[in-house]
């Protein structure tokens, strides 16, 4: 049976020194700030929050992951932890598909779960080529990819490229 598969993750280096950065800077920061502004000693309490807040940030980010899967049956995606389950869309129920390229800052304002208004909505984690998915309900679902060519084959191969 034919099957198209990818996890990604979000790896960007940009991205992870902006987290790590506001890891440090934040609690430093604010810490200074709170402690100024209420004339009083920062507590315990303040102190867990200032700096575990942009550690479950991190966290989070460490988490996240698209997985994608194609074939015989649909296109199946889950966006962990967004979605717990996996998501499926039948063949039926797609009118049209086509490997594009596309302008995440444009089009989606950026990567992650997105919503464009002329575009509908996009899962992407990196890059600018995806899988656009326009639905018979009208709705426009874009699933981005590092491995366009091999998703390209495999729709050919399942005899859904182009729809």
């Amino acid at each position: 049976m034919m099957q198209f598969t990818e996890t990604q993750k979000f790896r960007q280096w940009w991205l992870w020194l902006i987290l790590v950065f506001t890891i440090v800077a934040m609690p430093l920061s604010l810490t200074g700030w709170l402690s100024k502004e209420t004339r009083t000693p920062v507590g315990v309490f303040e102190i867990a929050l200032i700096c575990g807040v942009p550690v479950l940030v991190l966290i989070l980010f460490s988490l996240l992951r698209l997985e994608t899967r194609i074939d015989s049956v649909g296109v199946h995606y889950r966006f962990f932890p967004v979605h717990f389950s996996e998501k499926t869309i039948l063949w039926d129920e797609i009118e049209g598909a086509a490997v594009r390229k596309y302008k995440p800052i444009r089009e989606y304002g950026g990567w992650g779960f997105r919503h464009g208004y002329k575009h509908g909505k996009a899962l992407n984690v990196s890059g600018d080529m995806g899988l656009q998915l326009m639905l018979k309900t009208g709705k426009k679902l874009l699933i981005g990819t590092q491995k366009a060519e091999e998703m390209e084959l495999t729709l050919r191969d399942l005899g859904r490229f182009p729809l």
